[in-house]
């Protein structure tokens, strides 16, 4: 082999690596799923079916397929990595890698039909992984009937639950609810090394109209 050839196979090399860094082929695996991770930006959002994370797409009325964010995201289990934490949002309780705890999976939420727009659920899993902090959240809008206010409160307040309501002005007669959960992670013993458990939480209440 000449030096003609050595520096073009040389290059050639060159020019695959970056192709690979590029579609995220060298990327590390997932701390969670240990599914391949990518930039998000790489990605294009598929409308034909739900979102993958409404995090990285919210499916905004003015959003298009590009992400809202960008970030490494695995193509497994679809958390997205913000700042350190690892984080998924989804229309769906059961669409999580790491299930949603019992008390925000199993939220008593009101007749479909008293709905409006999306419920949507979320999940950080802050640093480090198996240490740091757990938040989940449960948002939506609804036609707010007084007895399941006095409802979901009492179950906030027995499931160690956070909820918030607004009621503004502007909106008679619908109410807008915020539930959500910290604890601190832990290992998950029946489970592989990348999942993490919930240690223990705290509550609050608030109401604001």
């Amino acid at each position: 082999m000449d030096r003609r050839q050595f520096v073009s196979g040389l290059a050639l090399l060159a020019s695959s690596l970056c192709s690979r860094v590029a579609l995220g082929e060298t990327a590390q695996a997932c701390p969670l799923c240990g599914g391949k991770v990518v930039d998000a930006q790489t990605l294009v959002d598929d409308s034909a079916r739900r979102s993958r994370n409404l995090t990285a797409w919210s499916r905004a009325a003015d959003c298009l397929a590009r992400p809202d964010a960008s970030g490494p995201i695995c193509t497994q289990c679809w958390y997205m990595k913000l700042g350190g934490a690892w984080v998924k949002s989804s229309e769906r309780s059961d669409d999580f890698y790491r299930p949603l705890s019992r008390a925000i999976a199993g939220f008593p939420m009101p007749h479909r039909n008293r709905i409006q727009g999306r419920v949507i659920y979320e999940q950080r899993l802050e640093p480090p992984l198996g240490q740091g902090e757990l938040n989940e959240s449960l948002s939506f809008w609804c036609r707010k009937p007084r007895a399941y206010v006095a409802r979901i409160q009492a179950y906030a307040s027995a499931n160690a639950l956070q909820l918030e309501t607004e009621e503004p002005a502007s909106e008679p007669g619908a109410i807008y609810l915020r539930v959500g959960f910290s604890a601190t992670q832990i290992p998950h013993a029946r489970d592989r090394l990348h999942r993490v458990g919930v240690y223990r939480g705290a509550a609050y209440l608030s109401h604001s109209t």
